[in-house]
This record gives structure tokens, sequence and C-alpha cells, in this order.
């Protein structure tokens, strides 16, 4: 069974945008849709997810017609709703505010399929998007995706903040292109030419603006049902869970710094756990036990392994270790130099 990697319903969503804008402007579905295995039926009718390498392919077709991938790839970025970004679209809606929306998608984005990556950072009162391909692509691909992403941005932020850009200035890693022009004029900002990279600067405050459904338990259900199937099985990421504590050691991460760690929310990272049969307490009761063990094979005094495994006391330490592993901490290390 294939298992998507992507946001059920976008690559089908994207397919549907990408198909109108090439009939709106003379091309026929055909030659649209060449070289794809799909037809027109089963993009409107919605019979079909689009992979990636098929929505490739419509780009292709679309920009080998009209030309301009810069200025192509703006229009079709602007026809996009939230809404159109399948079940991950609805989880941002519902977000509390556009703060966690784009946390939501940073998180998302870290285990999805996606044909470009966003990296979404604050500094010195900016909002940054800072755009890359996620894989090897064609300059023509680049630009048509890059520009797409732009126009999604001014589409969703004329969605959620109707009629007031506060857009700082656009920054592209391409030569100078006429559709630029247009792209200064839509965001009424500067569009800078030949940067280091792809950046979109906007103002901070804006964060805290209300996303337009807001309903934060809402959003953690679609976001759950979004990336649920994109994290690694439960075995390989309790794994990592315990890796990221026992770095830590000995001071005691909270969970939500370990679930910030891999790109997910404490409540996603919960249900792991709770999946997994484990309790956060008892994991690290774990870890701190497992260095511990580590230490005392060592040689390492029992004093030191409980400070070193983030125990308070040796009092506390030896009452742990006796309780979960059946024996003194004195008697296991006796154990061990006789072995």
């Amino acid at each position: 069974m294939n298992i998507t990697t992507r946001s059920p319903g976008l690559g089908l969503a994207s397919a549907r945008i990408l198909l109108r804008h090439g009939l709106q402007a003379g091309l026929s579905a055909h030659s649209c849709l060449q070289g794809t295995g799909l037809g027109r039926q089963q993009i409107e009718q919605g019979l079909s997810d689009v992979t990636c390498a098929q929505e490739l392919q419509v780009i292709d077709n679309l920009c080998a017609a009209l030309g301009n991938p810069l200025r192509l790839g703006f229009e079709v970025g602007l026809q996009y709703r939230l809404s159109s970004l399948g079940l991950i679209g609805l989880a941002m809606m519902t977000s509390r505010d556009l703060r966690a929306a784009a946390e939501l998608a940073a998180r998302y984005l870290q285990h999805a399929e996606n044909l470009t990556q966003l990296n979404f950072v604050v500094k010195q009162g900016d909002f940054l998007i800072e755009m890359s391909s996620q894989a090897p692509l064609s300059d023509c691909q680049q630009r048509f995706l890059i520009a797409r992403e732009l126009g999604v941005i001014a589409a969703v932020q004329d969605e959620i903040v109707p009629g007031r850009r506060n857009v700082r200035r656009i920054l592209l890693a391409f030569p100078h292109d006429p559709a630029m022009e247009a792209m200064a004029r839509y965001f009424a900002c500067p569009v800078l030419a030949g940067q280091p990279g792809h950046c979109f600067v906007g103002d901070a405050m804006h964060l805290a603006m209300s996303m337009p459904m807001s309903n934060p338990v809402a959003a953690d259900v679609c976001e759950h049902v979004c990336t649920e199937h994109l994290l690694p099985d439960a075995p390989d990421l309790i794994g990592r869970v315990r890796n990221r504590i026992e770095d830590a050691l000995p001071e005691l991460p909270c969970m939500e710094q370990v679930a910030e760690q891999l790109h997910m929310s404490v409540r996603t990272l919960c249900r792991h756990l709770d999946k997994a049969g484990w309790r956060w307490r008892d994991l690290i009761s774990e870890c701190r036990l497992s260095r511990a063990e580590v230490l005392l094979k060592r040689g390492v005094s029992i004093k030191m392994a409980a400070a070193q495994a983030g125990f308070s006391s040796t009092s506390s330490f030896s009452h742990a270790f006796n309780r979960r592993r059946g024996v003194s901490p004195g008697r296991f290390a006796e154990q061990m130099r006789k072995a």
C-alpha cells in the first residue's frame, strides 16, 4: 500500500488550480495534463490524488505553453486559499493566530514531501519566510514554484487581513525579471533581485492576528490527521525522544522542548507516547536510570552516577534504582565488577 507523504488533498487541489489556469489561458486539458497519466475527469471529480512528480509535469506543460514561469507562478499562487491546501490548510485556518498557524506549517513541512521548503523566522521585528527548493528542480520549475509560494502568501494574507499588506520587502535570488515589477506593485514593497536567497519579509506584529476560524482543538485534530502517517513508527520515535532526553542529562528537558526539537506539537508527542505505552515522567525516569547503569558499569561512584543522571540526591537515586531495577545501585555495581 502506498503511503502518501503530503497533506491529504493538497496535490489534488494544486492540480485543479493549475488545470483551471491553463484552461482559462486557452489551453486544452490534454495539453495541460500531458505526460501525467491523469485525465480531466480524475482532477475535477477528485478521483485520484496527485503526486509531486505529476504536479511538476503539469507545471512544465503550462510553462512551455504560456512562458515566463515567474509571472505564471505568481498568477497561479494568487488563486489559492487556505482551504486549497487540503487538511493542513484547514488546520491553519483553525489555529489560534498567525504565529500558531506558521508554527503548525513548519512542523508539517519538516516531515512532508513538498516541492519547496519554507522556513519561518522571527528576527528583530521582522517575520521572515525563507523559501528554497526541496528537491533538484530545473530553473524553470524553481522560478515557477518560488513565485507560486509568493502568490500563495499574498492570497492568504488577503484572506486573513484584507487590505493590510505591511510587507517590508521581497528578496529573490533570480536575476531581474519584469514579473518582479508586478509583484512589487501587488505587495506595495521593494522586490530585490540577485539576492543570496529567496525570502518574504513581513511585520512580525501580524503574527498576533487571529485566524479566520480560530479553534485550537480543531486545529490539533486536523494536524494529527495530516501528520500521523508522516511521523516515524512508534519504536523509532520513542528512540528519538530518548536520545533528546539523554543528550540533555543531567538537565531534565521539558516535553515542550523535546516536541519542538522533533517538529511536532506537545499533544502529538503525548499521543505517540501513549500509543507506545509511555508516560513522559516514566520515560524520563527510564532514561536517567539507563544513564546511571552505563556509568556504574564504567566504575563511576554511586554519588557521581546519581549526579550525572540528573538525580537531586544519592538517596533519591538509590530509591528509584531499587524500585525500577529490583536491586540497589551498590549491588548492581558489584555484579558488574564480578561479570
